[in-house]
């Protein structure tokens, strides 16, 4: 059987742009629910939407983390050691 070599570590710089990212990303998931959860009454009564199309809206950045935009994918192919860490 092949071993496969474990991967290298990343150099600082790189990690630090990683570990921005990742943050970045969970900072938007927490202000996403922060403005829209307490907004749910207004926009669902503003925009005639019942709970489960709210919810939807509400979790539509989670749906859509998976899928990076073409411009982020040179960069998530660069990233072969963290495939969920793309734009």
């Amino acid at each position: 059987m092949n071993q496969q070599s474990p991967p290298e570590p990343l150099d600082p710089a790189r990690e630090r742009a990683l570990l921005v990212t990742l943050a970045g990303i969970q900072f938007a998931h927490i202000l996403d629910f922060m403005i829209m959860m307490p907004l749910g009454p207004i926009l669902m009564r503003e925009f005639g939407v019942g709970t489960h199309e709210f919810g939807l809206l509400v979790s539509s950045y989670t749906f859509s983390f998976p899928r990076p935009s073409p411009a982020c994918w040179p960069r998530c192919s660069s990233i072969a050691s963290s495939a969920s860490a793309c734009c």
